[in-house]
């Protein structure tokens, strides 16, 4: 399970190791923890905001807040529907237009995917500007947390 809590120290925890892996040239890597990063900071608004945990299972006697079924659609990598089910889309599209760096950011960060996994392609500067638009976008949620 991971609850509201172990979400934002997961988050802040994979953007150091993506800091970590940039400063030692794996670049790959940085793309696919830092992508993370958003991910599991998005999970955090989620249940912060519905008071869930959002990977709840029945295995240790602990009765469900959600169906399956519910509990799926937070299941996903892609970063468009956590920002939707975060409740952030709306207020991410105000901040935008008044924070450049925020509208780079999010058309950066929002085409990433777990996918990344499987990518050894990656050059340094392409690294730094993930990686720097991930922290921009990562700090922005977590005034929202």
């Amino acid at each position: 399970m991971a609850t509201a809590a172990e979400l934002k120290l997961l988050a802040d925890e994979r953007i150091s190791e993506a800091e970590h892996l940039f400063a030692n040239s794996k670049y790959a890597g940085v793309f696919y923890l830092a992508g993370y990063a958003i991910e599991f900071a998005l999970k955090a608004v989620i249940c912060e905001r519905l008071g869930l945990e959002i990977f709840e299972f029945s295995n240790n006697n602990k009765p469900r807040q959600l169906s399956q079924k519910a509990s799926s659609a937070f299941l996903t990598h892609n970063l468009h529907d956590l920002l939707i089910l975060s409740g952030l889309k709306k207020l991410l599209e105000m901040d935008k237009f008044n924070n450049a760096n925020l509208l780079d950011a999010w058309s950066e960060a929002s085409q990433w995917s777990e996918q990344r996994r499987y990518d050894f392609s990656c050059d340094g500067q392409a690294a730094d500007i993930f990686l720097n638009y991930s922290k921009i976008l990562l700090a922005w949620i977590k005034n929202h947390w």
